[in-house]
């Protein structure tokens, strides 16, 4: 089964019901605001959301933060919501790298890249990294 890769909210939220017109069942979320709220109104029974940041709204004051209109539907669809810090699975990289390397060599994972060239480009894949305006993994190749 194909399961697309979202890395830009704006996209992503036009696009919600044509990705999953069945519902979502597991969402694994580092944007927050709209897209997290957008994915709530769509969760299925007993869905599972995955909570690792929000990057949407590192950028911008408390009150222009997203105001959630669907988290009452963790409750009425008996789904689970836990946020999760990176680091405390740090020991437990190694085996992830292990299982994913394969997979990207076998092309069975392909991970998108963005990478920009120069120490000049670090401002803007900085800026876009926090818009969300470009996708996949931000790099800056500077020698």
């Amino acid at each position: 089964m194909t399961m697309p890769l979202i890395t830009r909210p704006k996209e992503c939220v036009k696009n919600l019901d044509t990705y999953f017109p069945n519902g979502i069942d597991v969402f694994f979320d580092n944007v927050g605001g709209r897209l997290l709220d957008e994915v709530l109104g769509r969760i299925n029974r007993r869905a599972r959301i995955a909570i690792c940041g929000r990057i949407s709204e590192y950028l911008i004051t408390p009150e222009e933060y997203h105001r959630p209109r669907n988290m009452y539907r963790i409750g009425l669809k008996d789904a689970k919501m836990q946020g999760f810090f990176v680091y405390d699975y740090q020991k437990e990289y190694p085996k992830y790298e292990e299982q994913l390397a394969p997979w990207i060599r076998e092309d069975k994972l392909r991970p998108l890249e963005d990478i920009g060239q120069g120490i000049e480009e670090m401002p803007n894949a900085l800026i876009s990294l926090y818009k969300g305006t470009r996708g996949g993994t931000r790099m800056v190749r500077v020698a």
